[in-house]
């Protein structure tokens, strides 16, 4: 885990002095590997609350997850307000053939 920390202080680090890798593609290639974070649970860094150690604070956990789960939500209802636009189109578009086909058959029968 310390390997993890050690990468993660590195690349807060270098965004912050902007010592953002300006190499040609050959050496852009060889760093590759170690622009990666390491694999496996050391990843775990990703994680803000593991910033804390061990025992993040209870009100932080609670705040992280209940945060994630209204991402999820605004998500789903951003997908629902998209579909819902999407048959409010097709819904006028077929009452306004509708209304065009009545109109049609209106004029045609006061014809005979």
């Amino acid at each position: 885990a310390e390997y993890g920390k050690q990468w993660y202080q590195r690349r807060v680090r270098e965004k912050k002095e902007g010592k953002e890798e300006k190499e040609d593609e050959d050496t852009k290639d060889s760093n590759k590997e170690a622009d990666k974070p390491p694999p496996g649970p050391i990843q775990l860094a990703d994680d803000p609350l593991n910033w804390f150690g061990l025992m993040a604070p209870t009100s932080l956990v609670q705040s992280q997850t209940r945060f994630k789960a209204a991402i999820e939500r605004v998500v789903e209802l951003s997908n629902l307000k998209q579909e819902l636009n999407r048959k409010l189109g097709q819904f006028e578009d077929l009452s306004s053939e509708f209304q065009e086909k009545c109109t049609v058959e209106n004029t045609e029968s006061h014809e005979d």
